[in-house]
């Protein structure tokens, strides 16, 4: 998997989203080429925190899933990813505060 930064994290099953800790005024986003399967682990969470992550599957193998670890999503139940090859999907994470939470929302799918 390549993160945004060029940074590398194929070894590393779980990814700390440090980024998403600053104010959503500098647009912290993470970009995922999957090569396996993901487990995302979000971090402690601060007022107005706010992240995006853009995945990206595999233009061949997978298809690779992500799985978020402390999100509460819109409907209670996480998105069902896309499939296809070269997919992307957009996921966007804002921190609640007032329930101690991050929510998530899929913000785009399928896109190429």
């Amino acid at each position: 998997m390549h993160r945004s930064d060029g940074s590398s994290a194929s070894d590393k099953p779980v990814v700390d989203q440090v980024e998403c800790r600053r104010p959503p005024t500098l647009n912290i986003g993470n970009d995922f080429t999957l090569s396996a399967n993901l487990v995302v682990a979000m971090p402690t969470g601060v007022i107005g925190g706010y992240c995006y992550n853009r995945v990206h599957q595999a233009a061949s193998g997978g298809p690779y899933t992500v799985t978020y670890t402390g999100v509460k999503w819109a409907d209670g139940t996480a998105p069902t990813m896309s499939t296809g090859a070269s997919a992307v999907d957009q996921y966007e994470f804002v921190y609640d505060n007032v329930s101690s939470a991050w929510r998530g929302v899929i913000a785009y799918q399928n896109s190429h």
